[in-house]
């Protein structure tokens, strides 16, 4: 299970596993449930990451046309806005982050290779690719500067 509260809205999302699906759900302050994910979107993954401006919630789906997994985000109702293919090949993509300004998108895999997306009208493209050996130890946790967005 991940979770994520947003204070703006005093909601919280959770990814969860039940009744044989994993969907996400949101909740409001008093536990009651505001929505839950579109049936039609199918979560493989915990990952799940909420945009600082509060507007989607990132998460890791499996498209059945696709052999890779995808990045797709949804709205605070539940419904799916958009996704993309990061081609990353067979890495899995075990967490995403966003910059405090929202407009890049850091997705980390479990080859603990970091890749920097940003947008345009949704039209995704990676701006950089981050690749560390095992001799160098790997990635925990990406952290961004709240001053400064793009450090």
């Amino acid at each position: 299970m991940h979770s994520l509260w947003f204070k703006v809205f005093e909601i919280t999302a959770y990814n969860l596993y039940f009744s044989g699906e994993q969907k996400i759900r949101v909740f409001d302050d008093a536990g009651a449930t505001v929505s839950i994910s579109d049936e039609s979107v199918v979560i493989n993954s915990p990952v799940l990451s909420w945009q600082p401006s509060g507007g989607l919630l990132a998460t890791v789906e499996k498209l059945p046309s696709q052999a890779t997994d995808v990045v797709t985000f949804l709205e605070l109702n539940g419904l799916k806005r958009a996704d993309f293919d990061p081609k990353i090949g067979n890495d899995k993509i075990v967490d995403i982050y966003w910059n405090h300004a929202s407009d890049v998108l850091t997705l980390q895999t479990d080859t603990s290779d970091l890749y920097l997306w940003t947008r345009d009208n949704y039209a995704w493209m990676c701006k950089k690719r981050i690749a560390y050996d095992e001799n160098n130890g790997s990635i925990c946790s990406v952290i961004w500067d709240m001053d400064c967005p793009y450090k």
